[in-house]
């Protein structure tokens, strides 16, 4: 039997993994570059871009010289600023590979969800994610002299390999002010949050804290990460903190020191650590028995997510979406003794963020929508006698009100970071009603029943949250409200008053502001109570619990309870200080050049012994800053064999992908002892996807092209070889595919949708030992079926002309099934590789997972962990023959059971241990196997 050894010098862990490139459409087409001591930044050309990049790059030199002295690494090149506008989420992120980088997000945060808690977006996001660098770069003794040698490899970047918990934790810790009450530790949101964790008596272990995939609260290695920080900071000191971070940065064996490093500096590991924490955790949100609540009654089961909500008279329409199921627009009439009720049904919806019905039942509805370039925004529907109509396209209008005429829409939107409000008509055709200044963020808004003005939730340059009056016919704006608090969510009511959310008392609650300015308390909830609406009478409201959100109502009554019925609203002003203390001196600006960022980084050794082969080698990869370059490259020598091998893959967006590989193969005629007839693959391929695009980019039309070539290297003297040394098939084509399929974060497998594609190839354009063309179609559906389970149905085939190559079937998956050009082998589970051939094929299979159960849980802070558990059960069948020949159907029978290991906190890797069963009685077989979904 044929033994195999590899060593890489890498741990299992996805840092590797290259970050996303810019959109290559938009408003990116052109690119600038300034840069300072310590930070490049690159950004769109545009005014508008301009003085945000500059500012960009002073806050960063601020950030910097505030944070050295806590983390005492300065990374070794300059930290890459990528700038973008193609997204209408708040967002960063960071990553040290394969140079230290920082993606910001142009569009500040809206919407109540811990972010918004901040003086001035760019400055939070930047001294966030630059905790991570600093982090990621700390690295002492053996750690920093490998990267001297080997470059910036995971392996010695200690940091980056620890739990995400520790990571964000420390983020979220250093992006927080006590002083100025900015940052996630200082909003009421994250202390609502962790609230609701520690009095459901649920709260997380340290391994559960760790595992962070799909429980509820999504993110929740943020919050638990920066309490925990937090903690260590108040009881053991920062002084202590820095000194683990010191004390971890020169460990050779990182995944495994944590616990000894935690006992040396802290005294104890990190179970006893958590332990601590939790009962720490539990004082300080423990219940009050004295405290009462008024809250309203659930009238629709709870979702992970606020769900778009909007009413007509006694109507509730709900955008519901759980993250398992399809999302719908539901319909919830007025039930006094309805509790969780299902609702109506009245349409499926996707990316819906935002909605508004008029007094004619025509909903206008804002979709976010993910499109093939990289870009992530939204544009406003109508939905009306049942079917859906678009009425702007990549306008990126985020909220919409309708005005009482029904016949005008008020939209809001944000690009290169400024807010704007828009006037629509029916036709789509758009007006600018006021556009604001750096540091205005419009958030959510409502038309007063006269339709003359606009309340809306406002953050102004250097202060909070308030409401604020907009005059739609003299663009004036006017306050509403002055206070320290968070005021969000306007909803008008017929009278003209105004329903809100505000945290005055430390807890999100509805208030009522009459048109005389008094406000009245409407909730009292022990969470948080957000998103008001008014029907017929009643709030409903979302009320945040411990497994998601909950939609109540409760009525407006004639005399409210004394504690509730008058609030005294806080007065005041933040002015916030400006958060620029360092001028960058920047460079002048010049066009972005992808030849300063794209070099490799880093030399990973590779060697691989078997009875046969004994190969040694380097690979190598890059990217540049933009991420639209990427590349790797892989070569090995066979010093037994005396061949080279290797591998290269290029890409440009993702529509641009070439690749090529190097192999060989042995054959041994009378004996391993003999020397082997030694065979060499060359392939490449290559692919221009998107030629085409349509239907919200899931239809597409692609090129490609695939050359392969087999060539004989040696043979034993005494072999006699019959026939050409080499064989060679090129293959040029085109294929259109229509791709709607939907996954969802709690199902198994996909949530719903098709796949169709069809692939034309021809041997005629290149270089081939065959002649004429082939064909393959595919088409996979998707059913919606209720909870976390799928059911799919699939069909392929294919047929070739006589001189084309053949299609051979066989073998587990996923043999070439995922390839979409030069694809000629195909899986068949219960045969043999080849157990079928010919120029014709198809294949057919249904599968069904079940979902059995969620672990979620990690071993302490060692890297492994587990998440969800499946068992899929599946019958397909399959058949090729040439022409001439009858068909003869092969089918077969199987099921898989599949369990997520997490490695290294990060890859999710299944494995996954199955049995298929040809039923066939000639060429069927019993196949057992033990794999991951990694197939190699």
């Amino acid at each position: 039997m044929e033994q195999r050894f590899v060593l890489l010098l890498v741990c299992l862990c996805s840092f590797m993994a290259v970050a996303e490139p810019v959109a290559w459409d938009g408003t990116a087409k052109s690119w600038l570059t300034r840069g300072s001591e310590h930070f490049q930044i690159h950004y769109p050309q545009g005014e508008q871009y301009e003085e945000t990049a500059l500012q960009a790059l002073d806050l960063a030199e601020t950030v910097h010289k505030q944070l050295i002295p806590f983390f005492g690494t300065v990374p070794a090149t300059k930290t890459q600023l990528v700038l973008v506008d193609d997204f209408d989420i708040s967002n960063g992120w960071a990553t040290f590979s394969p140079f230290p980088q920082i993606r910001l997000f142009s569009s500040p945060p809206q919407d109540i969800n811990g972010l918004e808690n901040n003086d001035e977006w760019m400055a939070a996001l930047i001294r966030h994610e630059y905790v991570h660098i600093l982090h990621m770069e700390m690295a002492r003794g053996i750690p920093a002299n490998g990267r001297k040698v080997f470059g910036r490899l995971p392996f010695f970047f200690p940091h980056a390999l620890t739990p995400p918990l520790f990571i964000e934790g420390l983020a979220v810790y250093f992006e927080t002010n006590p002083t100025l009450g900015i940052g996630r530790l200082q909003s009421n949101f994250y202390e609502m949050q962790m609230r609701a964790e520690v009095r459901s008596g649920e709260f997380d272990e340290l391994g559960e804290a760790v595992a962070s995939l799909r429980e509820w609260p999504y993110g929740k290695h943020y919050l638990y990460g920066a309490y925990f920080i937090d903690y260590l900071v108040r009881t053991y000191g920062e002084q202590q903190l820095q000194r683990y971070l010191q004390q971890y940065s020169k460990q050779i064996l990182p995944y495994i020191m944590q616990n000894d490093v935690a006992r040396t500096v802290f005294g104890k590991n990190f179970a006893q650590l958590w332990d601590d924490f939790r009962k720490d955790m539990l004082v300080r949100f423990a219940a009050d028995p004295e405290q009462t609540y008024v809250e309203g009654r659930s009238i629709a089961d709870s979702g992970f997510r606020t769900q778009a909500t909007t009413v007509l008279d006694d109507r509730l329409f709900v955008n519901y979406a759980n993250d398992e199921d399809r999302a719908e627009l539901r319909v919830y009439p007025t039930d006094s003794n309805a509790q969780a009720a299902d609702g109506e049904f009245l349409t499926y919806t996707k990316g819906i963020t935002d909605l508004d019905v008029n007094a004619e039942g025509v909903i206008a509805a804002s979709r976010r929508i993910s499109y093939s370039s990289g870009r992530l925004e939204n544009d406003i529907f109508i939905w009306q006698n049942s079917d859906w109509t678009r009425l702007t396209s990549e306008q990126r209008l985020r909220k919409v009100r309708w005005l009482p005429e029904g016949e005008l829409l008020v939209a809001s939107r944000m690009v290169a970071g400024i807010s704007e409000l828009y006037l629509l008509n029916l036709s789509g055709e758009m007006s600018l009603l006021w556009r604001g200044v750096a540091g205005d963020v419009l958030g959510d808004f409502d038309v007063s029943p006269d339709g003359l003005s606009i309340a809306a939730s406002i953050k102004r340059p250097d202060q909070g949250w308030n409401l604020e009056l907009f005059s739609i016919a003299d663009h004036v704006w006017t306050p509403l409200t002055n206070s320290l608090s968070i005021e969000s969510a306007p909803e008008y009511t017929p009278d003209g008053s105004l329903l809100f959310t505000a945290d005055y008392d430390g807890v999100f609650n509805i208030y009522l502001r009459t048109s005389e300015g008094d406000v009245s308390q409407i909730t009292q909830v022990e969470s948080g109570a957000f998103s008001p609406r008014w029907r017929d009478g009643s709030v409903v409201y979302q009320q945040y619990t411990v497994t998601g959100y909950q939609l109540r109502e409760i009525p407006m009554l004639s005399a409210l309870p004394p504690a509730l019925t008058v609030t005294d609203v806080p007065i005041g002003m933040h002015n916030y200080p400006n958060p620029v203390l360092i001028s960058a001196n920047s460079s002048d600006a010049e066009p972005y050049s992808p030849l300063k960022t794209v070099r490799p980084y880093y030399w990973l050794p590779a060697w691989e012994i078997t009875d046969t082969n004994s190969r040694v080698g380097l690979q190598t990869g890059g990217m540049d800053a933009l991420g639209r370059h990427m590349y790797s490259l892989l070569l090995l020598r066979d010093v037994k064999q005396d061949v080279w091998e290797g591998s290269a893959f290029y890409s440009y967006d993702p529509r641009w992908t070439l690749s090529w590989d190097r192999s060989h193969s042995y054959r041994f005629p009378f004996s391993e002892v003999l020397d082997p007839i030694v065979i060499r693959d060359d392939t490449v391929r290559g692919e221009r996807n998107y030629l085409l695009r349509g239907i919200e980019d899931q239809l597409s039309l692609s090129a490609g092209l695939s050359y392969s070539n087999k060539s004989l290297v040696r043979a034993p003297e005494d072999i006699t070889i019959v026939g050409p040394r080499d064989l060679s098939q090129g293959l040029a084509g085109l294929a259109l595919t229509f791709d709607n399929r939907e996954t969802y974060l709690q199902s198994t497998g996909v949530g719903w949708g098709h796949k169709i594609e069809i692939v034309a190839e021809t041997n005629d354009l290149l270089e081939s030992a065959y002649k004429g063309e082939q064909y393959q179609a595919d088409w996979q559906y998707s059913f919606n079926i209720a909870g976390r389970h799928s059911l799919t149905l699939s069909a392929a085939g294919g047929w070739a002309d006589d001189t084309a190559g053949t299609f051979i079937l066989g073998g587990l998956p996923p043999q070439e099934d995922l390839q979409r050009f030069g694809r000629d082998e195909l899986s068949l589970s219960g045969y043999q590789q080849g157990a079928a051939i010919g120029h014709f094929y198809d294949r057919e299979r249904i599968k069904f997972s079940a979902w059995l159960g969620r672990i979620e849980d990690n071993w302490d802070v060692w890297p492994i962990g587990a998440g969800d558990v499946s068992l899929s059960l599946y019958a397909e069948s399959g058949a090729a023959w040439f022409r001439g020949q009858d068909r003869k159907a092969l089918p077969a029978v199987g099921m898989e059971l599949s369990i997520e290991a997490l490695i290294g906190y990060r890859l999710i890797l299944p494995i996954k241990a199955g049995v298929a069963y040809g039923i066939d009685d000639t060429l069927g077989e019993t196949q057992t196997y033990l794999r991951t979904a990694w197939y190699y």
